[in-house]
């Protein structure tokens, strides 16, 4: 791995953690965690707009967003 890449660990439902996470990084590539809750997505919902809201607080230049409804599904679909 480049030694210009660090990859951080942060609770992405809470907006400190996230934000502390973010802070003087110039490029994020945020994940949500659809798989801590499935069968709640408004938790998925939170957790991008948490992270979207700190990256926009911070003034991130480049901010890559990835998230899947349902996996699950989407490879059954498929296969």
């Amino acid at each position: 791995m480049s030694d210009d890449i660090e990859i951080v660990k942060c609770d992405i439902t809470k907006r400190d953690d996230v934000e502390r996470a973010f802070k003087d990084s110039w490029a994020i590539f945020a994940l949500t965690d659809y798989w801590a809750q499935p069968d709640k997505p408004e938790i998925e919902i939170q957790q991008g707009t948490v992270m979207v809201d700190a990256a926009a607080l911070l003034e991130i230049p480049y901010y890559i967003f990835s998230m899947e409804e349902d996996i699950d599904k989407d490879m059954k679909e498929k296969l």
